[in-house]
């Protein structure tokens, strides 16, 4: 009402005017609710009728409509494993990750949720669990500028990785930020295999595709996602479940540590890489999505020897963390970079191409980063929770960002950033958890197996 007898006052005598100068009726309502008021008080102001004040034009809708359906159909696709009805008989709990309905853990052997990841993450530790990564993306590039491609887009080395051999990769954006992480594995002559992680397949799919547009290269890049389930069998028992029912030989020599094969097992066709994200001997199979689950379920058959276990995501987490591997978006944010990352190694700027992000990243080398992911020990089962915050006094340090209690361990452990003058081994720092504080003590070290004897054996 102010704004109206104001703005009349200064001169602003037209309806038309007068709406645009105090804005009335150009909010959300689009005039229907506001617009008799207006007249009303604009005729008071100029001692009219409400007639002879005019009106304002009111736009669509004329009735009121509710916000859901301004917003929309929620509609947001869910996808399953090829293995979820395998999952559902063992007693799957499940878990959302982006679009996939992933096991969080399985309840067939009874006791409570805690329980039941702990003997899932120490049964990976002494004789050997298979989990279900059909999530992970898959990418395919066929083509002479395959490499130049991945050399371009990737911060480390690759020209001389050999045929059959596989490389751990991270990708960065113009700042140097990272935005994906994963493994390339070097197929054949001009035939490469790349995995990222599971929320961004489909993004990393358009930034290779992009990438490729752009720079007119000739080569193809296939996501193929969808096509290939993938399991990852680990724990020291893995062999003498394997080596009856595949065709080719899998011992250290035959088939070392970041190495890539295909075989076929059970008579399925499979890619194969041994790698490590759980800390153990472990090979990661891909197959035709249309055998994964019977090929799952006769691993889980012959494996019963070796008292093989099926073990979910929250003892995944687990086992990368007692090798304090990262996860992108859990352990990093729009900002972390390699260096502050701990993940130097995963860089090579000494390599002639000029990949995205190369200029950030040599100003963040020479500059040093002010805040490093390291990771952190607690005694006992009362843990910080992730995202608490980590203080000196009254100053704000650091966040946790993965915690669990480790059942090898018998401790807590986690990961999370700090101010780089803090990250110092054996370093007390405190942790506001359930509004007390809580200490850890900053760790260098990986917590399980640092020298990696376990999974190159």
């Amino acid at each position: 009402e102010d704004d109206v007898y104001n703005g009349y006052a200064e001169g602003f005598r037209d309806i038309q005017t007068l709406k645009r100068y105090t804005t009335i009726t150009m909010g959300l309502d689009q005039g229907k609710p506001s617009n008799m008021n207006f007249m009303r008080v604009l005729a008071a102001a100029k001692g009219v009728s409400q007639a002879e004040a005019g009106r304002v034009t009111m736009r669509p809708p004329f009735s009121p409509i509710k916000l859901g359906t301004l917003a929309g159909r929620m509609f947001e696709p869910t996808r399953y494993s090829p293995m979820h009805d395998s999952h559902v008989k063992l007693g799957a709990i499940w878990m959302n990750a982006g679009q996939w309905k992933r096991v969080a853990y399985y309840t067939n052997s009874g006791g409570d949720s805690e329980k039941n990841i702990h003997e899932e993450v120490l049964a990976v530790h002494r004789d050997v669990g298979i989990i279900d990564v059909s999530t992970l993306g898959k990418i395919e590039l066929h083509g002479p500028d395959s490499l130049e491609l991945i050399s371009k887009l990737f911060t480390g080395s690759f020209k001389k990785l050999p045929i059959g051999q596989i490389r751990y990769c991270v990708m960065c954006n113009e700042e140097g930020v990272m935005i994906d992480d994963g493994v390339i594995a070097h197929v054949a002559e001009n035939h490469y295999v790349i995995t990222t992680t599971s929320g961004t397949s489909g993004s990393a799919y358009e930034w290779l595709e992009w990438w490729r547009t752009a720079w007119n290269l000739n080569c193809a890049c296939i996501n193929v996602t969808s096509t290939y389930a993938a399991m990852n069998i680990a724990g020291p028992k893995v062999r003498e479940v394997l080596e009856q029912h595949i065709d080719i030989a899998i011992s250290n020599e035959a088939f070392p540590y970041m190495a890539y094969r295909e075989a076929t097992l059970f008579g399925v066709p499979v890619r194969m890489m041994r790698i490590g994200f759980v800390g153990e001997l472990g090979y990661e199979i891909h197959c035709p999505a249309d055998y994964a689950e019977s090929l799952w379920t006769q691993l889980l058959e012959v494996g019963k020897a070796q008292n093989i276990r099926p073990f979910g995501v929250e003892a995944q987490r687990t086992l990368r963390l007692e090798k304090k591997h990262i996860i992108l978006g859990q352990d990093s944010d729009a900002l972390s970079d390699p260096y502050g990352a701990d993940m130097a190694f995963a860089v090579r700027l000494s390599k002639q191409d000029n990949f995205i992000g190369k200029p950030s990243l040599r100003r963040i080398k020479d500059k040093g980063s002010k805040d490093v992911l390291t990771a952190f020990t607690v005694a006992g089962k009362d843990i910080p929770l992730e995202g608490e915050q980590i203080l000196d006094a009254d100053r704000l340090i650091g966040r946790v960002t993965s915690s669990r209690y480790s059942p090898t361990l018998e401790k807590g452990i986690g990961l999370c950033w700090l101010k780089a003058d803090y990250d110092v081994a054996g370093k007390e720092v405190k942790v506001r958890h359930n509004k007390e504080l809580l200490k850890v003590s900053i760790q260098k070290d990986v917590f399980y197996d640092p020298s990696g004897e376990r999974l190159r054996s």
